[in-house]
């Protein structure tokens, strides 16, 4: 449970590694600065949820090209939120629930979280498959799961 409970807190942070890995992906040119219209697709591939009007603000405040100290300024600024998680892993698990009938197959849920976004490890899902209490006949429900994953 540990493992897991580390996961779930590590997903309200800013991993600052993480955010050196995304800001490389955006900074095409290698010079140690990403475009200020690269700002939003970089933050949101964090994870990170700006509406349109915070992120014009953003760019507003931005000179045409952003460091990476100002990127990780801006990435902090807006932590990830539980309930903006369990919507994240609700809105990924519908991708693949066509009849939306809130349930996947708990293969298929296990290869969503542990191979895709903010991975889990095995072990972790394990955990949080056993801790969620949301599995029924070979299916889980995803809302259930996610709500009990992001649980203060």
């Amino acid at each position: 449970q540990e493992c897991f409970v580390c996961w779930r807190r590590s997903m309200a942070t800013l991993d600052e590694k993480e955010a050196k890995e995304c800001f490389d992906i955006f900074d095409r040119d290698c010079v140690g600065k990403i475009k200020r219209d690269d700002i939003g697709d970089a933050l949101r591939s964090l994870g990170q949820l700006f509406t349109e009007k915070e992120l014009a603000d953003v760019k507003k405040g931005a000179s045409e090209t952003v460091n990476f100290d100002k990127f990780l300024e801006l990435a902090k600024k807006k932590p990830k939120q539980p309930m903006e998680q369990t919507a994240s892993l609700i809105k990924a698990c519908k991708v693949f629930d066509p009849n939306n009938t809130g349930t996947l197959d708990a293969d298929e849920m296990q290869h969503i979280v542990t191979a895709i976004g903010d991975k889990l490890t095995l072990e972790e899902w394990q955990e949080a498959l056993r801790i969620s209490d949301a599995r029924s006949g070979g299916r889980l429900d995803y809302r259930k799961f996610a709500e009990s994953v992001f649980a203060s």
